[in-house]
């Protein structure tokens, strides 16, 4: 079971789940019990879709949620970014 936000609306102040003193943004985001993973995934498919609405790049929309899920699940970045996504991060 996830604790995420239900000691919050139980009016505790703490919790020590995973060696986290309260939850906060890391609690939450380093949290992999079903229903934070199931959040999580559901939390991108919402935010794909919606950037598929805006017409948004599909490279940039690729290499944000690669990068977004290497950095939640601690891996390595595998293969390299379009260099003409690169040159606009370089241009910034």
């Amino acid at each position: 079971m996830c604790f995420v936000g239900k000691f919050l609306k139980q009016g505790k102040q703490q919790t020590f789940l995973f060696g986290f003193p309260y939850e906060d943004v890391v609690y939450v985001w380093k949290c992999f019990q079903p229903e934070a993973c199931r959040l999580w995934s559901d939390s991108l498919a919402h935010m794909r879709k919606w950037m598929e609405t805006q017409h948004t790049d599909p490279d940039m929309v690729e290499v944000l949620f690669k990068y977004l899920n290497v950095w939640r699940n601690f891996t390595l970045v595998e293969g390299t970014v379009p260099a003409y996504l690169q040159a606009a991060v370089d241009d910034q």
